[in-house]
């Protein structure tokens, strides 16, 4: 069946926010996504994550998102903070997005980050959507799709970054209240999730919280 996901349409000025998914979704069909296949119209999605995992075992053009499947309708949909950490998977599967699998009608992605895996051919599949109607505003990705010609419409990140606490700090740099969150040490990517600890630098220094010889190493230094 096609358009397997979470939610399978959205419509009007739909809003889905403080999402967290886990699981697994297997599939021969197109249009499967982490959050919603189908968003229509001004559908905004902020402050969710994926952890999904689609196994695809259609070939060819299968057009999945790590978040959407594909953007359809007027108006514009967002997608603001949030996280693809899951995968998708698939021997003969092209044709796929990290954020969304085809964007029809105008996508604004701002702050969000793809941490997540791609086992599949890369054949005109992009980095963060294919399409030629999204803005791509202050996102950062650990694996894209260089090769296949998407050209870069982000920021490419080491696992390093990912784990420091960098990557999390610069997702909220345009943000008037932090909406990206790690557990310096434990977590290997942020996330939108809150209950993982604001991230704090002082210096070279990434933490959750700073005593007073890591305050004092950084003083002695300046």
């Amino acid at each position: 069946q096609q358009k397997t996901a979470f939610f399978r349409y959205t419509k009007g000025n739909a809003t889905i926010r403080n999402l967290t998914i886990h699981g697994t979704i297997e599939t021969g069909a197109k249009f499967a996504a982490g959050i919603v296949s189908q968003a229509n119209d001004n559908t905004t999605i902020e402050n969710c994550a994926s952890y999904v995992q689609i196994n695809s075992f259609a070939g060819g053009d299968c057009t999945h998102g790590g978040l959407i499947g594909y953007t359809q309708g007027s108006g514009t949909v967002r997608v603001n903070n949030c996280l693809f950490a899951g995968s998708i998977n698939g021997e003969s599967t092209n044709s796929c997005g990290g954020i969304c699998g085809w964007s029809e009608v105008n996508t604004v992605m701002s702050n969000c980050l793809i941490s997540g895996d791609f086992n599949i051919q890369p054949d005109g599949c992009a980095t963060f959507a294919r399409g030629s109607r999204t803005t791509i505003e202050n996102c950062y990705y650990k694996e894209g799709f260089m090769e296949a010609g998407d050209f870069e419409r982000g920021t490419k990140v080491s696992v390093e970054q990912l784990a420091s606490g960098e990557v999390g700090l610069k997702l909220d740099a345009n943000n008037t209240e932090h909406a990206w969150f790690q557990r310096i040490g434990e977590d290997e990517s942020p996330s939108p999730i809150a209950e993982r600890g604001v991230i704090y630098n002082v210096g070279k220094y990434y933490g959750n919280a700073f005593d007073n010889e890591t305050l004092q190493a950084f003083i002695t230094t300046v």
